[in-house]
């Protein structure tokens, strides 16, 4: 029975508070290691005392001082365990799936032997309770490590460093990112880090974006035209209230979105199109600012199948000019999904969108970037 059993209790390990024997576990039964299907641990850089990344000699030696060194020091030197956690990671859970990594802006990049991670398939950062803020770069090795990842998932992201030409992944499809807080430096390496990027769900937040001039949605969307043959999905959620000393006008809409060939899912908060409102004064009211009628229009790709609008104040006169013309402008248009429209409102553009052929749903928590 306990053949059998035990190697369950190793599908899903979070970071214990006894690391080295849990190492020391793992390298004596390579079984239960290969179990091993998810895992949660605390970064740390992993380097040898010159700086340098370990090389396999490095590795080597961390794995007799595992095998070797009495169970008492194990658990007394910190630093020691968390070199042992990086044994763990580094060669000893080839199976791992799914990897769940706390880290912070002044963690180096964590490094891992080439294809040491193989199997990994989703790799999230900070996005169990923790208040920390994180560089991409941090995970550079990791990505670099498992050349089957195709899901990334990060909370409050506020660096990424990047050289130009170099990519994170090749193989990711899916990133979602959440109370970010990031430059348009930033954010154009962030697209460039995933040139097989399909799905791409983007929220500004967080304290750190009060402390910074963020990237605008006019912006973030040049940046994404470097991704307009593949990107399908797009969630993009931001704030008025995160430009405090500019508004974000009509003329800095997000219309070159209309260029990308392959966008088939869009959803938008009000001000990721366009605000008249500054911080102190942003209502968020359903209220009807007079605007061109052609806003969605105009931003709108030919290749749109599902739109979503989270609190779509003052984009009434868009939404039914929309409605009339998407016969024949986005005639793959069949589902429009609002959120905070007011049951009114609701109501009158349903009718609207039904004689356009084209079902338009109430919908909830639109705006809300998945955490994993």
């Amino acid at each position: 029975m306990r053949d059998i059993a035990q190697p369950f209790l190793y599908h899903y390990i979070v970071q214990p508070e006894k690391a080295g024997l849990l190492a020391r576990t793992l390298l004596q039964r390579p079984s239960l290691a290969r179990a091993v299907k998810g895992l949660t641990i605390t970064a740390v850089g992993f380097h040898n005392g010159d700086g340098k990344t370990l090389s396999e000699e490095d590795q080597a030696k961390l794995e007799v001082q595992v095998q070797t060194i009495a169970t008492d020091a194990l658990e007394r030197d910190t630093s020691k365990r968390e070199n042992f956690l990086g044994v763990l990671m580094l060669a000893h859970t080839p199976n791992v799936q799914r990897l769940s990594v706390h880290t912070d802006y002044f963690t180096p990049m964590m490094y891992y032997l080439n294809g040491a991670l193989s199997c990994l398939t989703i790799l999230r950062a900070n996005c169990e309770d923790t208040a920390n803020v994180f560089g991409l770069s941090a995970l550079a090795g990791i990505m670099a490590a498992a050349p089957n990842l195709k899901t990334f998932f990060g909370y409050s992201l506020t660096a990424v460093d990047l050289e130009e030409g170099e990519v994170f992944s090749e193989s990711v499809t899916e990133v979602n990112i959440a109370e970010a807080a990031i430059l348009k430096e930033d954010f154009d390496m962030l697209i460039q880090g995933f040139p097989s990027l399909q799905v791409f769900r983007f929220e500004m937040g967080g304290a750190a974006a009060y402390e910074m001039w963020c990237g605008r949605p006019a912006d973030m969307a040049k940046s994404l035209l470097a991704r307009k043959e593949t990107l399908k999905t797009l969630n993009i959620s931001t704030s008025a209230s995160f430009y405090p000393y500019e508004l974000l006008k009509r003329n800095e809409v997000i219309d070159d979105l209309s260029r990308m060939t392959a966008l088939e899912t869009i959803v938008l908060s009000i001000d990721s199109i366009y605000t008249e409102f500054g911080a102190n004064n942003y209502s968020g009211s359903d209220s009807d600012t007079d605007t061109s009628g052609s806003i969605l229009i105009d931003l709108l790709p030919e290749s749109v199948r599902v739109l979503g609008l989270v609190d779509p104040s003052g984009l009434s006169e868009d939404i039914f000019r929309l409605a009339a013309s998407a016969p024949e402008r986005f005639p793959l248009l069949k589902k429009v999904k609002l959120q905070g429209a007011g049951e009114y409102k609701q109501k009158a553009y349903k009718k609207a969108f039904k004689k356009a052929g084209i079902k338009c749903v109430k919908a909830k928590g639109l705006d809300i970037i998945v955490r994993g």
